[in-house]
């Protein structure tokens, strides 16, 4: 088991976006290059992503799924039980904290995943993850809390303690909403997550590549999400009344 946490990022048909964004993020933020695994979709892709990032910026590149609810649960199954990861997009901008009044930049995002980690010790939860969305002037975050429940949140940052059970089932074959399935199968099993509410990820929506992709455009991915909400509220009628279609 490697120690400590990795980093994985699932990554398609997006080499440039990765390395003008998250990758180097990660290294300037004390994120070591032995903690990232890169997790592409198929032997093409593991070749254009060799072939253009320096090897010593990350430790490995995985050949997973098509689709990030498939390569999220191929993740799950490469890494040991009770693993540390930190799931990271492959297309962010930064990463923000407020403390207290002032809003700037997560400096140190190595301290943050391990500070992370013995809150969900701490409080015995088995996911974290950050605010879903923001404003310019950054008024929803909260200072210096974290709220543990139900609750929804963006699915480009999380961390889990890796249990190989919980595995994405309804929100597979569209892909969607599957941070919406992370947080009703956590709550299910765990009796909620942790969010940071004083956290955020800043990052542009339907960029190129990845799901937009596959599914061309907003009205298409706005349909799945419809269809697979509809699934996650017949799995989970206990929860149906804190669904609701999140806006990209």
């Amino acid at each position: 088991m490697p120690e400590g946490y990795v980093v994985a990022i699932p990554t398609y048909d997006r080499v440039d976006i990765l390395q003008e964004k998250t990758l180097p993020l990660l290294l300037s933020r004390n994120v070591s290059p032995s903690s990232i695994y890169l997790f592409v979709a198929n032997k093409e892709e593991e070749k254009k992503y060799k072939d253009a990032i320096p090897s010593e910026k990350y430790n490995k590149i995985i050949v997973g799924k098509k689709g990030i609810s498939y390569q999220r649960n191929f993740i799950i199954d490469y890494f040991p039980e009770n693993q540390y990861i930190v799931f990271m997009d492959d297309d962010i901008n930064n990463v923000v904290i407020k403390k207290k009044t002032k809003v700037g930049d997560l400096t140190n995002m190595d301290k943050f995943f391990k500070e992370s980690y013995t809150k969900l010790k701490k409080y015995d939860k088995y996911l974290w993850a950050t605010k879903n969305m923001y404003n310019p002037f950054y008024k929803n975050l909260a200072k210096d809390e974290a709220e543990i429940g139900l609750t929804v949140f963006s699915g480009d940052l999380i961390g889990v303690i890796n249990r190989k059970k919980m595995k994405i089932k309804h929100t597979l074959e569209r892909g969607e909403g599957e941070q919406m399935e992370l947080a009703l199968m956590y709550q299910k099993e765990d009796g909620g997550v942790i969010r940071f509410n004083n956290v955020i990820v800043i990052t542009a929506k339907l960029t190129d590549g990845g799901k937009i992709k596959e599914r061309g455009n907003k009205a298409g991915r706005v349909k799945d999400l419809s269809h697979n909400v509809k699934l996650l509220a017949k799995a989970y009628p206990e929860y149906v009344d804190k669904i609701f279609i999140p806006e990209f």
